[in-house]
Order: C-alpha cells, then sequence, then structure tokens
C-alpha cells in the first residue's frame, strides 16, 4: 500500500470519529435542555460533556481538513502565479503549518501535563480531555507535510505519481 491511500483511509478514520463526536454532542445537548425544561433538573455531567465534545470535533476536525484541502484558503496571491509557483506556494504552506503543528503538538503536551483537577460532574482529569491537542497536532504535522512532498513531488517529478498513488 502507498503513502496516498493509507493517509486518505486515515482521514476518512478521523473524520467518521468527528462525525460520531458530532451526533453525541446533539444527544448530550438535546438530553440537557429536555431535562433542563420538562423534568427541572439540571444535568451537568452533560454539560461537561458538551464541552469536551465540542472541543475535540473542533480541534480533530480541523487536522482532517489538511489532508482534504477542504479548509478555509485565502487564494488571492496564489491565483495569479504561474501552475508551478502555485504549487511551490502551496507546499511551502503545508510546510509552515507541519512546523505550526510540531510546535502545537510539544505545548499540547504540556497542557495535558500541567492542567490539574477533575470535571466536577464526570470526574474525568481536565488535563486529559486536552489530549487531542496533541493528537490533532501530530496528525497535522503528518497530512500537511505528507500533502507538500506529494506536491512537489507530483509537479517536479511526474513519475514519482505512480508510487504516491
Amino acid at each position: 500500500m502507498t503513502l496516498k491511500p493509507i493517509l486518505n483511509s486515515l482521514e476518512r478514520v478521523v473524520t467518521g470519529a468527528t462525525a460520531v463526536m458530532v451526533g453525541a454532542l446533539s444527544v448530550f445537548v438535546a438530553w440537557q435542555v429536555f431535562a433542563r425544561y420538562v423534568l427541572n433538573s439540571g444535568q451537568f455531567w452533560a454539560e461537561e460533556a458538551s464541552i469536551i465534545t465540542m472541543i475535540w470535533i473542533g480541534i480533530l476536525g480541523a487536522s482532517s481538513t489538511l489532508w482534504t484541502d477542504s479548509h478555509i484558503g485565502l487564494n488571492v496571491l496564489s491565483d495569479r502565479l504561474s501552475p508551478t509557483a502555485k504549487v511551490v506556494l502551496r507546499a511551502v504552506g503545508d510546510f509552515l503549518i507541519a512546523g505550526f503543528g510540531v510546535y502545537l503538538f510539544f505545548q499540547g503536551l504540556q497542557l495535558v501535563t500541567r492542567i490539574t483537577g477533575t470535571w466536577s460532574a464526570l470526574r474525568i482529569p481536565i488535563g486529559r480531555t486536552y489530549l487531542v491537542v496533541p493528537i490533532s497536532a501530530a496528525l497535522m504535522v503528518l497530512f500537511s507535510a505528507s500533502k507538500g512532498v506529494i506536491r512537489l513531488l507530483e509537479q517536479f517529478a511526474p513519475s514519482s505519481r505512480e508510487t504516491t498513488e
């Protein structure tokens, strides 16, 4: 198996996990509203679960968009460039994102280890809920660095298409 199909599969797993989390978030919020307005009982666990799930959806979802190029992009400059310059500019952008991902990975590890305390209703250590930061950062590095290399290989070594696809 080559690189692109492996990363395509990984992106689908990440997107699928994010979709499941969106469904879970809907259930948590619906239950919270029902309990508050129908049962007249606040469900603190549902609020905490909603917060944690939203954090994971946003950060994990952002990492998967790098592989599919479905993130928001500003193309004012790149649209005015030649096709070769456009590829090089996008690859440079990919490598800059990978560099930011490395920084985010180490900062995320510090966040996980330095945050103390537990969620009051769920009894989950708060630091562990931020594991999504280093996980997503590692995915960002993997997706964006691979994307940059593949862009350059496809542009400057056309015979490499067979090995990356």
